[in-house]
């Protein structure tokens, strides 16, 4: 019976373990964002939970064209990054739907919360259904603190951001317009009737 309570416990022991070592996170913020088609947003990524600090890494985001498109080019991401307290392994690279950025900051970031970097995206006509996700995943592992001794990683996660982009709807002005010819083209053909 004892053996029986000895490994209940060392199984829970290794529960919380497992949940401790998995519990850094690599996540963008804010993680929804509800938009119309021409509006502007900001994305930061923020880094949580590394108990040791993080010195270095690369991180890589991803996303459709089809709805929004980056604003920020490498110079707005690596005021970012310096601004953020981190520098750039030879600046970062901006293409078309991603963009990947090696990082690092020697005093190392610990505690409940750090910020690396802001994007700037705008939405762009025409919409499409559904929401669009902005990926983030790593690009070599974070490292900081006691780990870098042992060139071993900091067992991050990463959650992206979902943004729905919502269609500009067609102004009231519009439909006001669109109602007054169709009873000025009613009223002509009643005057046609009325002539003949």
């Amino acid at each position: 019976m004892n053996m029986k309570l000895t490994n209940k416990l060392l199984g829970l022991a290794a529960l919380l373990l497992a949940s401790q070592a998995n519990a850094a996170l690599i996540s963008l913020t804010p993680s929804v964002n509800n938009i119309s088609v021409g509006d502007t947003f900001t994305l930061t990524v923020q880094g949580s939970g590394f108990l040791d600090g993080v010195t270095a890494g690369g991180i890589n985001l991803s996303w459709d064209t089809n709805q929004v498109q980056l604003v920020s080019n490498s110079a707005a991401i690596d005021v970012s990054l310096f601004s953020n307290g981190w520098s750039t392994f030879g600046g970062s690279v901006v293409g078309a739907n991603s963009v990947t950025v090696d990082a690092f900051n020697l005093a190392g970031l610990a505690g409940p919360t750090f910020n690396m970097f802001s994007l700037d995206f705008i939405a762009v006509p025409p919409p499409l259904s559904g929401p669009i996700n902005i990926t983030a995943s790593s690009v070599g592992s974070l490292t900081g603190g006691f780990q870098d001794l042992f060139n071993a990683n900091a067992n991050e996660t990463y959650a992206g951001a979902i943004v729905n982009v919502n269609a500009v709807p067609v102004p009231a002005t519009v439909w006001l317009l669109g109602s007054g010819l169709l009873g000025l083209v009613g009223m002509g053909r009643n005057r046609k009737v009325t002539l003949a």
